[in-house]
């Protein structure tokens, strides 16, 4: 069994893909919202996925890691992947990877010192999943500006009740409908996401990874247990690169295909989750014009597999989708085998067996 603990409103993640080319897998994958009652004692054997770190209130966080730790201490039984107290979340991953020489660009709290920041610059929420909330700025000023918007200064001034879209840029990321969580917690949680304090806010130096052709790209990459499995390669005008303002033409879709079929950064993506200390999620990045890699998250509760409305595009990307779900698949199971041995293992070593 594979049991993923995922917040509740943003169970959509797994449903589509456990409906279609995951059904083979659908009985074995049990969703677990956090806050649910967990007896660690009678789970089923297995593999435990924590996953949302980043969404998690402080008082779900900390209930999440008395859970991983009962597991981890009392079921040797279950492979558990990720940690709601020791994977990195964003700021903390940008920061390390920089640190490292593996991202060439720095990342600042805004309630830190980011002066010495080189421009130009984004901003963006720290642990949110929408795109930069600024177009690229070019001064200080303009930095101060788009921090006392989002914390809400400049709103109540003026005001306004919702934030404008970056000037000249791709706006604000799709917005995905979700089943809305009635409960308090549920509450707490929307409230929370739409207060954004000044530590919340991250200050990112731009990272030009445009081809010569003036090209964005941004590769996606599963990280499950030991296994890289890629999942898609877009291309785009834009520098924050989107599925919908993606290039979809044939040679855009043939590169794709290569680098599903390759996985040429398999061994670098590795390092990088195992800096994270991330063993499930999927890892964002571009790929500059001199090779380096440039992550920019890994987010342990993507979209396993997305739905597209156009049924021309969603043929002409069927055999990427086709791919990347065998894959996935694959490394589910070895997840399921990996479990299996652990607990063979552990009954050798108790005389059982």
């Amino acid at each position: 069994m594979i049991m993923v603990f995922i917040t509740a409103e943003h169970t959509y993640t797994w449903p589509r893909f456990l409906a279609t080319s995951g059904q083979v897998l659908a009985s074995q994958v049990q969703l677990i919202p956090y806050g649910s009652k967990v007896d660690v004692m009678n789970l089923p054997s297995g593999v435990a996925i924590f996953t949302d770190i980043d969404r998690l209130l402080l008082f779900q966080k900390a209930a999440a890691a008395r859970v991983h730790e009962h597991i981890t201490r009392e079921r040797p039984d279950i492979l558990v992947l990720n940690s709601p107290s020791g994977s990195l979340l964003r700021y903390e991953l940008l920061n390390l990877l920089f640190e490292r020489g593996i991202n060439r660009f720095a990342v600042y709290r805004a309630d830190g010192p980011w002066a010495s920041a080189r421009y130009p610059v984004f901003v963006r929420v720290a642990n949110d999943h929408n795109a930069p909330r600024t177009s690229l700025l070019s001064s200080a000023a303009e930095v101060e500006a788009e921090i006392q918007r989002l914390i809400g200064l400049e709103r109540w001034k003026s005001g306004k009740t919702s934030a404008s879209k970056p000037k000249g840029g791709p706006g604000h990321a799709e917005v995905t409908p979700v089943w809305r969580d009635r409960s308090l917690t549920g509450f707490i949680s929307r409230v929370r996401r739409r207060i954004h304090r000044r530590r919340d806010i991250i200050v990112s130096e731009f990272s030009a990874t445009a081809d010569s052709v003036g090209l964005y790209n941004k590769y996606g990459a599963f990280v499950v247990g030991r296994h890289i499995v890629p999942a898609h390669l877009w291309f785009s005008r834009r520098w924050v690169v989107k599925f919908s303002s993606s290039e979809q033409e044939q040679v855009h879709l043939n590169r794709e295909l290569d680098y599903l079929c390759q996985n040429p950064h398999a061994e670098k993506l590795r390092e990088i989750c195992s800096l994270a200390q991330i063993q499930f999620g999927r890892i964002d990045y571009s790929v500059d014009q001199d090779g380096n890699l440039q992550v920019w998250e890994i987010n342990t509760n993507p979209v396993i597999l997305p739905t597209i409305s156009d049924p021309e595009l969603a043929a002409k990307r069927e055999r990427s989708h086709r791919l990347f779900a065998a894959g996935f698949v694959a490394a589910l199971r070895d997840l399921n085998a990996a479990a299996e041995e652990m607990t063979l293992d552990g009954a050798a070593a108790a005389g059982e067996v």
